[in-house]
């Protein structure tokens, strides 16, 4: 799933696992949509992916390498919904505005 905020010019791909696999699909989505969808071409990219399993230090310093900051978010089951929570740094690079 990804999502655009225009004010903070950031382009975010949201996944749901932290295999390898699922850093290496955000990634090509991510530059995939900076080359096929126009309103998104010179955007800020970020990668959202649970707290449920860190990242290999290797992965962790290839996406810094690749200026692509990874966040994290929680999800707590209270009930018949889930408490999803985003850390700080997030929330005020999506506030951020940068064009």
């Amino acid at each position: 799933m990804n999502g655009h905020i225009a004010s903070a010019n950031l382009l975010i791909e949201i996944k749901t696992g932290t295999s390898a696999h699922c850093v290496y699909e955000a990634i090509g989505q991510l530059e995939l949509y900076l080359r096929l969808i126009p309103v998104v071409a010179n955007s800020d990219r970020a990668l959202l992916i649970p707290n449920t399993r860190p990242l290999r230090p290797a992965m962790t310093a290839a996406l810094a390498s690749a200026r692509v900051p990874v966040f994290t978010y929680s999800i707590k089951e209270t009930g018949k919904k889930p408490h999803i929570s985003f850390p700080s740094e997030f929330i005020e690079r999506c506030r951020s505005c940068r064009h």
